[in-house]
């Protein structure tokens, strides 16, 4: 995700994009990402803002950065902050798509991972009380368009295949398969953030997706 999506999704879901106001909260976010063989950059809650000021986007105040961890003083045009493998921090373009890590409630962390299986994302919507993004209708499938203008890559959505069916049961008459498909390359449909078109993949494959409770959400990329 961009890191305005990333910033909201963590406020939806948790707390808000990570803090790390020590060097213990640097070592323990890195560690994680290690865990997670994450090697990349990855978004945490730190953004260049109005006052020209590095400020923690947690909290309806920002605090200005007292603990800092730079590996190189960003550009005027880097205003969003990102971790690297080593812990250092690095000034990105808020524009670039990242995985990031959310701080939860009670202070612990959540690395968002960028990829999973069909029924994994199914499974992780639902846990949050949503569903993979539907496109039922032409209304909807213009909306998943406007959140993936922009992005150069596949993306799970709500349809399975017994006879092409949303995963919450709901109509699925209204179909915007490429002119190829489906050509029973799996039982899961893919929509195409490159054609704007739909794809079926093998369900066990990893993917990006988007969970939906009324609006579309930006879940895992």
């Amino acid at each position: 995700m961009m890191w305005g999506a990333a910033q909201r999704y963590c406020r939806e879901n948790h707390t808000d994009l990570a803090t790390i106001e020590s060097l213990k909260d640097m070592k323990m976010l890195a560690s994680i990402a290690a865990a997670r063989s994450i090697t990349g950059l990855i978004w945490i809650g730190l953004k260049k803002y109005e006052l020209k000021s590095w400020m923690w986007s947690s909290g309806d105040t920002p605090g200005l950065t007292s603990y800092t961890n730079w590996a190189t003083l960003p550009t005027s045009s880097n205003n969003c902050g990102a971790l690297m493998g080593d812990g250092k921090w690095l000034g990105v373009l808020c524009t670039e798509t990242l995985p990031f890590v959310c701080q939860t409630d009670d202070g612990s962390y959540e690395v968002i991972l960028t990829k999973l299986s069909w029924q994994e994302a199914n499974n992780y919507c639902h846990k949050r009380g949503k569903e993979l993004a539907r496109a039922r209708s032409r209304t909807e499938n213009q909306a998943v368009q406007e959140v993936l203008s922009g992005h150069e890559s596949y993306f799970w959505i709500g349809l399975f295949r017994d006879g092409w069916t949303w995963s919450d049961q709901s109509d699925a008459s209204f179909r915007y398969w490429a002119s190829t498909q489906p050509n029973n390359d799996g039982h899961c449909a893919l929509f195409s953030a490159v054609q704007m078109t739909w794809w079926d993949r093998s369900c066990k494959d990893p993917y990006y997706f988007f969970c939906y409770n009324g609006e579309l959400l930006g879940s895992l990329n």
